[in-house]
């Protein structure tokens, strides 16, 4: 910590300086970067899992956005990334990776899940096809638009929205997807209400 003649006025921040005022006087000193060394192991964990899950966050498609921007309204302060991150830190990796994608969240909401929800391939043309019980338990829900995201597994940060359009009573969906042989396919799956205001949680399959 130095005393300074502050004659810019300069406040905060600068490079690895930190500029304050103290009783009317002006002071800075330099802030040292932070290494694994000063911290404890968990610690240093928890740190490289939040970088990688505010790297991963920042690449979602705009579809996905709007989905956890939906889903965090009803979140007093929160926003879309601060709920993707919050509700995904553990399946991130300290070593910059997605370890889990099967634990991944993209939506929470009251609205049902899809029953006995399950992924096949098309005889026709190869096509990825979800299938679900028409079985619907709330019929105000019947018309409620299936959304779906998918990751390639050797393309783990991109996440891609699928263009799809089917409804919860329609009980199958053919995705404009096919099966990559010798690499999972996950498949991340909600509904939107028909009003657009309302989610279910994610559902995840793979194949």
């Amino acid at each position: 910590m130095g005393k300074v003649n502050n004659v810019l006025g300069i406040r905060g921040k600068v490079g690895d300086l930190l500029f304050y005022r103290r009783d009317g006087k002006d002071y800075v000193k330099r802030i040292g970067k932070r290494n694994k060394a000063e911290c404890s192991e968990e610690q240093w964990r928890h740190r490289m899992r939040f970088r990688t899950a505010v790297k991963f966050a920042s690449r979602l498609p705009e579809e996905v956005k709007a989905v956890l921007n939906l889903t965090a309204e009803t979140e007093k302060g929160w926003n879309g990334q601060s709920f993707f991150i919050s509700q995904n830190l553990k399946a991130f990796c300290p070593d910059g990776n997605l370890g889990e994608p099967s634990a991944l969240q993209f939506s929470a909401g009251l609205r049902g899940r899809a029953h006995s929800l399950a992924v096949g391939v098309n005889e026709d043309d190869g096509r990825l096809t979800l299938y679900w019980s028409g079985e619907i338990v709330d019929f105000m829900e019947q018309e409620d638009r299936l959304v779906v995201f998918a990751i390639r597994e050797r393309l783990s940060f991109q996440v891609i929205a699928v263009k799809v359009e089917a409804e919860r009573k329609d009980g199958r969906a053919v995705l404009p997807l096919t099966k990559e042989e010798g690499s999972l396919t996950h498949l991340f799956c909600c509904w939107l209400a028909s009003d657009g205001k309302s989610v279910s949680p994610t559902q995840h399959v793979a194949i």
